[in-house]
């Protein structure tokens, strides 16, 4: 039985949207297997994820996985632009 997810994340910019997508790009490219793959696309400031995996079990933690890295992404390239808001 195939389990798909499809998420739609609105970011504040299409900056950010983009660094986002770059991070993420490499790790579509090469999927853990073959059982479970993803797709990323930028549409403005939207980031497009689609997951396909043969679980339920396996979309998730596959999900999980995506979730935590454009958390990740996003605090980090965050927290690199205050710094340079607070550096002037």
């Amino acid at each position: 039985m195939d389990a798909c997810a499809s998420i739609t994340i609105i970011f504040p910019n299409r900056l950010l949207c983009q660094l986002v997508y770059n991070v993420l790009l490499p790790e579509t490219r090469t999927p853990p297997s073959e059982r479970r793959v993803a797709s990323v696309d930028v549409k403005g400031n939207l980031l497009l994820l689609f997951i396909r995996a043969d679980s339920i079990a396996g979309l998730r933690a596959l999900l999980n996985a995506y979730i935590r890295w454009i958390h990740l992404a996003s605090q980090i390239a965050l927290e690199f632009s205050r710094e340079d808001e607070d550096n002037g």
